[in-house]
């Protein structure tokens, strides 16, 4: 079963589980993977937001870059 698929399934029992006309924003934590940008298409409400331990991980290979340090202030 393909990714696309699998996530076909999981907004089918949102859709079924919830009144979606009702619902404002559905918001998916993950790590930033591709495959979860693909929810977006199959639910319109749906609000992307990595995760604080994703997050972290980002941002220590983004500083580890040489002369990163000199950027670090502003985020």
């Amino acid at each position: 079963m393909s990714s696309y698929v699998s996530i076909k399934n999981v907004v089918a029992a949102v859709y079924e589980q919830y009144v979606m006309d009702r619902v404002k924003n559905v918001f998916s934590h993950a790590d930033g993977e591709r495959w979860i940008g693909r929810l977006g298409a199959l639910m319109l409400n749906a609000v992307f937001e990595v995760g604080g331990f994703h997050l972290k991980k980002h941002l220590k290979k983004l500083f580890a870059l040489e002369g990163a340090w000199n950027y670090a202030a502003a985020v």
